[in-house]
């Protein structure tokens, strides 16, 4: 079936539809705490539903949008929390495009820097980054010392103070947190000669056990990519 997308604030989700996001989340992870999920999600200011024909969710992605100082100067960050899509529905691009109007929309109201700020618990999270975006850190492709970096860790620090491990760059959880059930963690033969999935799995090889790896990327336009552009623009 053909998913259909919306951004909805968190004051407007119902609780019948929260149920369903903490049950398809314990149809992907293992390690779920329906307590950690619900305080997830409080702290969250939207959802990105993905919902069939028949108003059966699809899936979801979370965020916060954060108001802050990067590097000396004001900037707003976008944060995202987890993100699901049933396996049925890998490949609609409706991910994309509900996510990219997200991101017109920041940019749309105001002048101050915009950044993406995520942890990857997998390659499919990860993948949206060289998607979307030519520079993105952590990435396969060096840059040298850039402020970009510096902005990564004070965001990571921030949120996650000592769960944050800045020589690897991951956040470990402790408790552990939820990590992927085995068949989903598996990476696809085909994706293994993939340079940004063989940088995650070096960079990240504690994903299969909940860690997550801190990622950021500056969101303007002259950083999309092609891919980026159509999608900004559809």
């Amino acid at each position: 079936m053909t998913l259909s997308g919306e951004i909805i604030n968190l004051s407007a989700l119902p609780p019948a539809t929260k149920e369903a996001m903490f049950a398809l989340m314990t149809r992907h992870y293992d390690n779920v705490s329906r307590e950690k999920f619900a305080r997830d999600l409080s702290e969250k200011d939207g959802v990105l539903l993905f919902q069939d024909e028949e108003g059966q969710l699809g899936g979801f992605t979370t965020f916060l949008v954060m108001n802050t100082r990067c590097q000396g100067g004001p900037c707003r960050v976008l944060y995202s929390g987890d993100t699901i899509i049933e396996k049925q529905h890998w490949g609609q691009m409706i991910l994309f495009r509900t996510f990219a109007a997200l991101l017109h929309r920041l940019l749309e109201e105001g002048e101050e820097p915009v950044y993406w700020f995520l942890l990857s618990k997998g390659i499919r999270t990860y993948l949206m980054l060289p998607l979307y975006f030519k520079r993105f850190f952590p990435a396969w492709q060096a840059h040298g010392e850039d402020p970009e970096v510096r902005i990564l860790h004070q965001l990571a620090r921030d949120r996650f103070g000592n769960l944050f491990l800045p020589e690897q760059g991951v956040v470990r959880f402790d408790p552990p947190a939820e990590y992927l059930k085995a068949e989903l963690a598996e990476i696809p033969a085909e994706k293994l000669t993939n340079k940004h999935v063989q940088f995650f799995l070096q960079r990240n090889p504690g994903y299969v056990r909940g860690d997550e790896l801190a990622c950021i990327t500056r969101v303007a336009w002259d950083n999309f990519t092609g891919p980026g552009l159509r999608f900004m623009r559809s």
